[in-house]
């Protein structure tokens, strides 16, 4: 049983590691997106995206990915990230956000 210990533990700490490299993603992105960079912003929130999928960051990530998409005034693409973002998390604070964007 030690080796079910160890591979815990083991999975608990990738999960920290995945989260906080997420989480400096989406601290660059909030960066740009301040400064309105909007492209070097959606750059930062779809690698959160694709890459780290399983984070509590993705919820806002995929809120901004709406706002960014809105902004720049690619409606279709905003319109997906919102269904994915509904989809997913149909009652987090995000998805009520973003539908103040998309509606």
């Amino acid at each position: 049983m030690p080796r079910l210990k160890y591979a815990k533990d083991a999975d608990a700490k990738l999960n920290l590691i995945l989260d906080h490299m997420a989480g400096q993603e989406m601290s660059i992105g909030r960066y740009y997106l301040r400064n309105k960079n909007y492209l070097s912003a959606l750059n930062r929130f779809n690698v959160v995206v694709k890459e780290y999928p399983k984070t509590p960051q993705i919820e806002e990530a995929l809120y901004r990915q709406v706002g960014i998409y809105t902004i720049i005034g690619m409606k279709n693409q905003a319109q997906k990230s919102f269904k994915v973002l509904e989809y997913n998390y149909p009652k987090s604070n995000w998805t009520k956000k973003a539908i103040k964007i998309i509606k």
